[in-house]
């Protein structure tokens, strides 16, 4: 199953003070496999240029395909296993927030990801595994999550019909790999929260 386009992806940003909640497992497991995946490309790459006829190059590519695959679902299990202890467990790093005012404050600055929005869509579809996902047509969720006082993310839901396509949504948004410029009030950073209408046509 792959997905054709992202048809919508709109920031709709709204202001809250609340708990911190961060992870750097996601990270880790990204990179774990993103190495794997390099050594083996790298492998194939160099048993493919070993044989001779075009049928053995072309069963050596279908071979490399499927162990990349088992790899990406491999991947996918690890996520989604360091997803259910963040919301069963958090991960102890909470941090008070200071009782403030939560209106959106003319003047005040919002969050902002490095190379703007256009940005954080990009990293969100190259991150959904989109395999994991059930069923065709048009799916849809609306990811909130809070911006942290550094620029971290944290809190990610997202709320939808489909628990598939929502569970890969959450997944992407926490492989992001840059923080936010963080929003602020009266020149102070602030915990922010954002909600993120996402549509995606599968078939």
């Amino acid at each position: 199953m792959t997905a054709k386009k992202i048809c919508a992806f709109v920031f709709l940003i709204f202001c809250t003070f609340v708990p911190a909640q961060q992870t750097k497992n996601f990270r880790l497991i990204k990179q774990k496999y993103e190495q794997l995946e390099a050594n083996i490309r790298q492998k194939c790459s160099e048993d493919t240029l070993k044989v001779a006829s075009q049928q053995a190059k072309n069963e050596m590519l279908l071979y490399c395909s499927k162990e990349i695959k088992k790899m990406k679902a491999a991947r996918n299990q690890e996520n989604i296993v360091e997803l259910s202890r963040i919301k069963k467990e958090g991960t102890g790093n909470y941090i008070q927030a200071p009782e403030a005012d939560t209106s959106d404050q003319k003047g005040d600055s919002r969050p902002e990801y490095p190379g703007g929005n256009a940005a954080f869509q990009n990293e969100i579809s190259e991150n959904f595994y989109f395999d994991d996902v059930q069923g065709n047509g048009i799916q849809k969720c609306i990811v909130v999550l809070t911006i942290e006082k550094d620029g971290s993310i944290s809190n990610v839901r997202a709320e939808g019909e489909n628990n598939s396509y929502n569970r890969q949504a959450e997944i992407a948004v926490y492989l992001t790999t840059k923080k936010w410029n963080p929003a602020r009030s009266g020149g102070v950073p602030i915990s922010y929260e954002m909600k993120i209408p996402l549509t995606m046509t599968f078939q």
